[in-house]
């Protein structure tokens, strides 16, 4: 079972990352965390990668109706 999703898109990276924080919050979802893995590779190694960023959202309707039922 995949618990992620993901897309190739063309265009301006950083027109498109709004577009997409845009998006997660008219679905409501909420941004937990955003990393810069463009930054931590840059950071962590020296060395330079493409641009890419890690988006942690949650839908917190539905995660308090699965901590619901198992209570």
């Amino acid at each position: 079972m995949e618990y992620y999703f993901n897309k190739i898109v063309k265009g301006n990276f950083n027109d498109i990352l709004q577009v997409v924080k845009i998006s997660l919050k008219k679905e409501d979802f909420e941004l937990f965390y955003e990393i810069d893995m463009q930054e931590k590779v840059r950071l962590k190694l020296g060395s330079i990668c493409p641009g890419f960023v890690v988006l942690g959202a949650c839908n917190m309707d539905f995660l308090y109706n699965i901590l619901d039922m198992k209570g």
